[in-house]
């Protein structure tokens, strides 16, 4: 588990919030392939918002429901901008310089109050691999166990014995 702030440039994070700003217009309009843009619903959501996150997946698509990767499925191949992203890293010493290309991402977008669930990424994915906040600062938990915890109002919080705080352009790597 490793933290890496500043990780890309205020140049790099505008050049890629306009393109998945892009990406998520075009999955609203339809106009992507198979099963790369999905609204989620979101139960962890304030309920002032229920909107849940947006998703954009390439190379493969991971089924949430059926909690496996489905290579069957269509979803739009891996673009430039990502593999250019990932070969950036490598050359900034962030990911390691042994690792095969990447054949897959996964964009989430978040309202706010909107968060994901307490998870564990499928072992299919190799290890290791990162997660890199743009817009906003967010907090990931880490635990054996995860508490979820009602709110007053009838939202949902998490708490966790250990916890990383994702400031925008930071890259964690895990694995």
């Amino acid at each position: 588990l490793e933290l890496y702030e500043d990780a890309i440039s205020a140049d790099e994070a505008d050049e890629l919030l306009g393109w998945c700003r892009g990406q998520f217009d075009a999955g609203q309009s339809h106009r992507l392939a198979g099963e790369t843009f999905m609204q989620a619903t979101s139960r962890a959501s304030s309920k002032a918002t229920r909107r849940g996150r947006q998703v954009l997946q390439y190379g493969v698509y991971y089924d949430y429901a059926g909690r496996r990767i489905a290579p069957e499925v269509e979803v739009e191949p891996m673009p430039d901008i990502l593999t250019t992203l990932a070969r950036k890293l490598v050359e900034r010493r962030v990911l390691p310089s042994d690792l095969s290309p990447p054949d897959s991402c996964i964009v989430n977008h978040y309202s706010p109050f909107d968060c994901i669930p307490p998870h564990i990424d499928h072992t299919d994915y190799p290890r290791p691999f990162c997660t890199l906040s743009l817009l906003s600062s967010g907090t990931i938990l880490f635990d054996e166990q995860i508490a979820c915890i009602e709110t007053r109002s009838g939202d949902t919080k998490y708490e966790a014995s250990k916890s990383i705080l994702l400031q925008p352009r930071s890259v964690l790597v895990l694995g």
